[in-house]
Parts: C-alpha cells; structure tokens; sequence
C-alpha cells in the first residue's frame, strides 16, 4: 500500500530544511537543488508544493508571523500583565523564539531581492512588518493612556523598539554574535525608562 503523505505536514518539513538552507548559505546563493537535497527529494517533487524559493521564503516569513499573531492575542488577553509587560513578551518571542541572528543574512537577501524585483511580495512583507509595529504603538498607546507609560510619541517608539529586535538580528553580519538572553535582557532595561514611577 502507498504512503500517504500529510500535503501541509510536507510543506512545513519542506520550509524548515529550507530555512536551514537559507541561513548556512543565504537567499541568493541557495538554489531549489540545494533545497530538494536537504528534504531527500528531486525538484519535480518539490514543485508540487512550491513553484520557487521566494515562494518557500514568504512561507516561512507567513509561518512566523502567525505564530507572532498566536502569542500577540494570547498577550492580549492576559490582564494580569502591565502594557509595558505585553510589549517586553512579544519582544522575548522576537529576539529568543524567533531569533534573527540565525537568518539576518538570509532575509537581507529577500528583502533585498523583494523590494527591486517583487513589488508585491514586498507590498505583503511592508504590511506584516507594520503589523507588528502598530500592535507594540496599540499597547504603547494603551500604557500611557491608563498613566502606566510616560507620554511619548507611541508610533515613533515602536518603530525604535523593533529597530532594537533588527539590530541583534543583524549583529550576525558584522560578526559580533549576541547572545539572545542578554540581549532581550538589554532591550527591556532600555524600554523600562518609558515607565511612570509612582514616588
């Protein structure tokens, strides 16, 4: 009898051997050859899931922010949390479960590649990117409305807090590797100044 195989469950293992492949070589030196040997598959099989890398790679890319949408309402819905508590978990899911420095080289390629050759990929990339933005300004917003937060120019902030997340992940290239504990740890000790202290 013949092996069923889950069509999603492929996927998924296709884009995690992909990754790894995108992260030890980066976006444009990786090949849909180097791919299919790293899942023990030949190309033709592959096509069956995906017709080329930058479609591998936005899955990825979607995969990760669903996981963020996942933590995001979970966040959300914890009351027992301060605002400034919301925002320092969802950037403990960015810096330590979704830890750039593995990938900075890779998704500078397809950004890269992204925003001279593929006008709508990038449109799709601009708007999970700011997803995430408007959700820290949203409890940014929320924190200094309830007087947990000095008042600040919230939009600014986020972009500045995500702009710390980028900056661990790109470490990797100019070869001075953090580690991802110190600097979550190093991020919220920064972001705590934002906090109104009651005297």
């Amino acid at each position: 009898m013949p092996k069923i195989v889950d069509y999603e469950e492929r996927k998924l293992h296709i884009a995690n051997q992909a990754m790894q492949v995108f992260s030890d070589k980066g976006y444009y030196n990786t090949s849909l050859e180097d791919i299919s040997a790293s899942c023990n598959m030949g190309r033709t099989t592959l096509y069956k899931y995906f017709r080329n890398k930058d479609e591998i790679y936005f899955y990825i890319l979607e995969l990760g922010m669903t996981f963020y949408r996942i933590k995001y309402d979970e966040t959300s819905k914890d009351t027992s949390l301060s605002y400034l508590d919301k925002i320092t978990s969802q950037l403990e899911f960015l810096i330590m479960s979704l830890n750039g420095q593995s990938v900075a080289q890779a998704f500078l390629d397809f950004w890269l590649m992204v925003r001279h050759n593929h006008s709508e990929i990038e449109d799709k990339m601009v708007k999970r990117y700011n997803e995430i933005i408007d959700g820290i300004a949203y409890w940014l917003e929320q924190g200094v409305d309830s007087g947990q937060l000095t008042p600040i120019d919230t939009n600014s902030t986020a972009v500045i807090i995500l702009g710390m997340v980028e900056a661990i992940s790109l470490q990797e290239l100019s070869k001075r590797s953090l580690n991802p504990k110190s600097a979550y740890d190093s991020v919220v000790k920064l972001i705590n100044g934002l906090k109104v202290w009651v005297v």
